[in-house]
């Protein structure tokens, strides 16, 4: 069993509150984050935020996508320093 169906087999429901759970994927254009992004979009109890220095060329099917540049050490750092960041 993966590790993404190991995580999907304990959190299957909503959570306490009754709201969706949310994800963050990295790295949504390669082969992994976009079947991720897919399997937690399919579930339908999850909100999903993926990122990536592309934009997918993909259905996001409702996903949120962020380009974001892990490399670039000013932005991550302005991220990091901001009062708060609305993914």
């Amino acid at each position: 069993m993966s590790r993404v169906q190991l995580l999907t087999k304990k959190n299957t429901t909503n959570n306490v509150e009754g709201k969706k759970r949310h994800i963050l994927i990295i790295g949504a254009t390669g082969i992994t984050g976009r079947a991720t992004v897919e399997h937690f979009i399919k579930l339908g109890n999850w909100n999903v935020t993926c990122c990536s220095r592309r934009t997918p060329t993909y259905d996001l099917m409702g996903a949120k996508h962020v380009t974001l540049d892990l490399q670039n050490k000013d932005f991550l750092v302005y991220l990091l320093q901001a009062p708060q960041v609305q993914l």
